[in-house]
């Protein structure tokens, strides 16, 4: 367990008030969102939460708890700017790089652009969507930047595979792919995205994804999802769900809840490190070629030149 996430020798201490107190307690090690069954297929769950209030801690959790008992399972993360999957040791990372993107990596602890290959050894480019899934790599974190444009045709591949080995998929920032109150043709994929995501758990994938907020999430995904992890301060929807806002209000750090069709219960999750203090500037192959192609002025006066110094 230790060799892939290295967990801080603290442990969080919480004061539970009596409604903390009277919701039963299950060990991480038994989330639900951990369940592997054949007969039941993958399982899907959206965690909650505000910004640093422990949602990717929580899914790293997950995530080592996979690699330790389902070391043949492949995971894939879905990678943002702020990379956060550096709560594993980067010798347990495998970056998978759409060629359709140019990636610029910083290090928040150095002057300057580093070269990624001196954090993460490996390192593979991908062009179609079955590339993510034939690059992937069992016992590592299988981190992907890919455009938002080509989320469905991975999914499709992830699907379309010729075996039964389960796989999970992790979504952070999960707003960005489908946001709510879209239009066509934006909208008409989003029900594409949404649907196949519906139907993952019967090809033996599970599809964990994190939100800031869940109205900032398409409601079509939020019907699929059959678990809702709560983390503290998070927004409860007003209906349909057994847990209320009151008890999320003194939550302690370090603890979720977790509500599904077993009903819900409160889960105690532990503070990771960072390995590596890594950004990232993502820009479209697309985007780069206009750019270049378009026509320099000869000249820039005074407004000009301070718009480009901006």
């Amino acid at each position: 367990m230790e060799d892939i996430v290295e967990i801080e020798k603290l442990s969080w201490d919480g004061y539970f008030d009596e409604g903390l107190a009277n919701i039963r307690e299950i060990k991480l090690e038994k989330c639900w969102l951990l369940r592997r069954d054949y007969d039941e297929g993958g399982v899907s769950g959206i965690i909650v939460g505000p910004s640093r209030s422990g949602k990717t801690t929580f899914i790293a959790n997950l995530v080592r708890s996979i690699m330790k008992n389902n070391p043949d399972e492949l995971i894939f993360w879905r990678g943002i700017a702020r990379c956060q999957w550096t709560y594993f040791k980067l010798e347990k990372v495998r970056l998978l790089l759409s060629t359709f993107q140019t990636y610029e990596w910083g290090d928040k602890d150095r002057e300057g652009l580093v070269e990624i290959a001196d954090y993460v050894a490996e390192v593979r480019d991908c062009t179609s969507a079955r590339d993510f899934l034939d690059n992937a790599k069992p016992g590592y974190v299988n981190v992907f930047y890919m455009p938002n444009w080509q989320q469905l045709d991975f999914l499709l591949a992830l699907s379309s595979r010729l075996n039964k080995r389960w796989i999970t998929v992790v979504m952070d920032e999960v707003q960005e792919i489908v946001p709510p109150n879209t239009r066509k043709p934006l909208c008409d994929w989003i029900a594409a995205y949404c649907n196949t995501v519906g139907q993952l758990a019967k090809n033996q994938i599970s599809y964990i994804c994190a939100t800031q907020s869940y109205p900032q999430v398409d409601y079509q995904l939020r019907a699929h999802m059959l678990y809702w992890v709560f983390m503290p301060h998070a927004r409860v929807p007003s209906k349909g769900f057994l847990i209320k806002q009151g008890p999320l209000l003194t939550l302690p750090k370090g603890w979720c809840i977790i509500e599904g069709k077993e009903g819900f219960r409160r889960i105690h999750f532990y503070p990771c490190k960072h390995h590596a203090d890594l950004v990232v500037h993502i820009r479209s192959v697309e985007a780069m070629e206009h750019e270049e192609a378009a026509p320099v002025p000869a000249a820039a006066g005074p407004a000009d030149s301070m718009l480009q110094n901006r």
